[in-house]
């Protein structure tokens, strides 16, 4: 297995990130993450820092 930890610069306001932004959770409420033209806006998304190929899951 390996640890992918989340952009912050990509996650979406719906997020709430936990654990050295390695755990990522749906918030009832609208969060305050900076703005930045890779945020996810419309979509409640997120990339991680590190790259990954092949079959891949989060769990």
């Amino acid at each position: 297995s390996r640890l992918l930890t989340v952009d912050l610069n990509s996650v979406n306001y719906w997020l709430r990130l936990f654990e050295e932004n390695t755990v990522i959770t749906y918030s009832d409420t609208r969060l305050s993450y900076p703005d930045h033209p890779d945020r996810f806006d419309s979509w409640t998304m997120a990339l991680c820092r590190e790259s990954v190929t092949g079959r891949c899951y989060w769990e």
